[in-house]
């Protein structure tokens, strides 16, 4: 009887502590921002223009034949996502 009372007892804190865990999503080391490609832009959402389906523009002023403007970032969309 000693023995069934402290298998439950283990049983019980160990679904205790995974009941803990179970609400935290997993990240990687490395985190990827994915966007969706919409149709027309609204107001107040967060937006990333691609060019060519192969550069993204970035909020970095880089000189371009004298003239400075937006530098570029390489990304790649499949199925309409855009990582």
């Amino acid at each position: 009887m000693k023995k069934i009372r402290k298998g439950i007892a283990a049983v019980c804190i160990l679904a205790l502590v995974l009941q803990l865990f179970a609400g935290l999503p997993i990240v990687s080391a490395e985190t990827i921002q994915a966007y969706r490609l919409v149709e027309e832009p609204a107001v107040g959402g967060t937006y990333v223009i691609v060019a060519d389906n192969a550069y993204a523009l970035i909020n970095q002023a880089v000189s371009y034949s004298g003239q400075d403007t937006l530098g570029s970032a390489q990304v790649t969309v499949e199925n309409g996502v855009i990582t």
